[in-house]
Formats: structure tokens, C-alpha cells, sequence
């Protein structure tokens, strides 16, 4: 394999070789279109090198297939991760390093969790790149937008994967600070450690996990003062629930979204007694991956007194889910979301803040 910079592509239009990370993994393969989303992907992976179709043979594809000569490990080529199911330890292939993790946080003053087993250069990272994604789109640029989410997702699964079995209290994986900045970051990461903890196959997780960062697309264009339903006029209560539709809609057709993971974000309002919107849709009409997302979005809401409940710390927020909580959702995910840490969690979140 010979070494490959990003600038020796940068006039190509189709790829006449594979392109591969330096275990050999096929990030490109020959003959697709270069885009300036995959340029911009390419640019994430530290080294790249290029494979010629015609000279590989069968023990160069043998060292292609990522030198795994690992026991009981699954690969899942989709997402290139890794599953040693001994360790419970999730390893990204080609990179442990993300782009989020490079990223400068001087200038960015957000607030940190000092009780979170996220540590807290990686909780502003988070943020300002999540920040980064909002301001693309509400200058209606969004072409590295869904790369970019993908980016956010990936990183979420990966150290959620690593912390998961650490983490004792709800508040330890909260992204405190500005709701509309934080909010869909927090149920994407619960969204992440419920799946985990149901032992959903990786592909469901990984668009359980980007349905939930997704699911409030549709409030891009919403005011600062209608972020959530609590206090609107009816007027305002109508324009508000208008944002699941509008979500599906930029998905579908900005981002070019697959169904599974866009109708999260037209659902995730729907909930079991039929009182839910945009469509009033029965329990039997809710898959398992909207109940999740569903299940985590009214705990951050109540988390972050973004309801008619008003609470003070953990324990509060997931007495109210029990007390309201079995007529919105399927019970295998509510309760699986009650259970997964303990319940005896009474830190104020004021006191969270560092």
C-alpha cells in the first residue's frame, strides 16, 4: 500500500483505487464519486493509503479484513466497531480519535457537570461541536451536517460504551447548561446507555442513538421561547407540535436520511394511549426504537423542568415517570429505562454545576 494525502485527491472526481486506513480497512473503494463529504471524512482518519484494485490478491485481502485475529469478536463493517463481548469494551476502527476531540475549547464557556463520568474538556467539546451543526443549519447550510451528527453519534456510542458500566446515577451522564444546546445531546447519550443495557443489536442502537440527536431537528426555526410546549399559547401549542413534521421533512430531504432513523424524529411525540401528535398513533403503532427515544426525552424534559412537574434532582424526575409513565410507553422500555441506574439519586442539580 502506498501513502495517500488528502491533497492528492483533491482534483480527482472518481476514485480509480481503494482508499484504506493503515490496518487496512476500506474507507473508499474504487470507483466512487468524490464528494466534499467524503473528503471530509477522509480528513478525520490520520493516515490514508491507497490500494490498487488489480495488484490485490487474496492474502493482501486477508490482511485487508482488519488483522482480526481475535476471539469472539463481531465486526460490523456498516459502523467499523468492534465488539470484544469478554471485555464489554467497544474500540473504533480505524480511530479512537474523533475530530470532536480535537477541537479548541478556550473561548467556549460552557457549563460542566462535575459529578459526570464524562470528563469535562469532552463535555464542552461536545457542545461547541453540536453548536458548530446548529449554526450550519440555521444559515440553512447543511452540507456537512449529516457527517457531522454521525460524528457526534459515533463518539457517543464509543464512550458510552466504555463508561456505561461505571456509572452509577442518571446525573452522571447529564450535559448540563442551555436546554435547546444540551437537550438533544442528553437523550442521545441516554438513548446510547438504554440500548446498551437492553442488549439491542449494534445497528438498532447506533439509529436509536442518531434518532434521538435527530429528534428535535424540526425546532431549528422555532423561537428561543416556544424550545418546548410548557406555557405556550394554544396558538403557540400548534406551531410547537408542527416540529415532528418539519423534522421529517428536513431529514428526508436536506439530509437524505433513512426511514428508521427519521421516523424517530416524526414519532417521538406519539405515545401509547393515543394522545400523542402528529398522529395520534396507538402503542401497537410505536416501535421499540421511538419508545426509547421517547422515554428519554421526557426524563431530560423533566430533568431540566421543561414540564408541568416541577423537580429538583433524579430521583424526582423518575418518580414522576412512574406515576405518568405506563400510559406513554411500552413497559419493557419504561421500566428498563427506571432500572438501569439507581434510584436514589437526590444531588440538586444546581450542585452539579462545577
Amino acid at each position: 500500500m502506498d501513502s495517500l494525502s488528502i491533497e492528492e485527491l483533491l482534483d480527482e472526481k472518481t476514485l480509480l483505487f481503494n482508499v484504506v486506513d493503515e490496518v487496512g480497512n476500506i474507507i473508499l473503494k474504487a470507483g466512487e464519486i468524490l464528494t466534499p463529504g467524503k473528503i471530509l471524512q477522509l480528513r478525520q482518519i490520520p493516515k490514508l493509503f491507497k490500494l490498487d484494485t488489480i495488484t490485490t490478491n487474496k492474502n493482501d485481502q486477508e490482511q485487508i479484513n482488519l488483522n482480526l485475529n481475535l476471539n469472539d469478536d463481531k465486526v460490523t463493517s456498516k459502523s467499523n466497531i468492534i465488539f470484544n463481548e469478554k471485555s464489554y469494551l467497544m474500540t473504533q476502527v480505524p480511530r479512537t480519535v474523533f475530530s470532536i476531540d480535537k477541537l479548541d475549547t478556550t473561548n467556549f464557556n460552557g457549563v460542566v457537570n462535575k459529578t459526570s463520568k464524562i470528563d469535562s474538556l469532552t463535555q464542552n467539546r461536545v457542545k461547541l461541536f453540536y453548536t458548530k451543526i446548529l449554526d450550519a443549519m440555521r444559515k440553512n447550510d447543511y452540507t456537512n451536517v449529516a457527517l457531522m451528527y454521525n460524528e457526534i453519534r459515533d463518539k457517543i456510542l464509543y464512550d458510552i460504551k466504555l463508561l456505561i458500566s461505571g456509572v452509577n446515577y442518571f446525573s452522571q451522564l447529564k450535559l448540563l447548561g442551555e436546554y435547546s444546546l444540551c437537550h438533544s445531546l442528553n437523550v442521545g447519550i441516554l438513548s446510547a446507555a438504554l440500548s446498551y443495557k437492553l442488549n439491542l443489536n449494534q445497528d438498532i442502537t447506533s439509529d436509536i442513538t442518531l434518532g434521538a440527536l435527530y429528534h428535535d431537528i424540526g425546532k431549528i426555526y422555532l423561537p428561543q421561547n416556544m424550545q418546548s410546549i410548557e406555557g405556550l399559547s394554544n396558538d403557540e401549542a400548534k406551531i410547537y407540535k408542527t416540529h415532528p413534521e418539519v423534522g421529517y421533512k428536513i431529514l428526508k430531504d436536506k439530509l437524505k436520511i433513512n426511514d428508521n432513523v427519521a421516523k424517530i424524529a416524526l414519532n417521538h411525540h406519539e405515545v401509547a394511549n393515543g394522545t400523542g401528535f402528529p398522529y395520534g398513533l396507538s402503542l401497537q403503532n410505536i416501535d421499540i426504537q421511538t419508545s426509547i427515544v421517547s422515554v428519554c426525552n421526557f426524563f431530560d424534559n423533566l430533568t431540566f423542568n421543561k414540564t408541568e412537574h416541577k423537580i429538583k434532582n433524579t430521583r424526582e424526575a423518575l418518580k414522576i415517570m412512574l406515576q405518568v409513565g405506563s400510559s406513554y410507553y411500552k413497559a419493557e422500555v419504561l421500566y428498563g429505562f427506571i432500572n438501569m441506574f439507581s434510584y436514589n439519586d437526590t444531588t440538586p442539580f444546581e450542585e452539579m454545576i462545577l
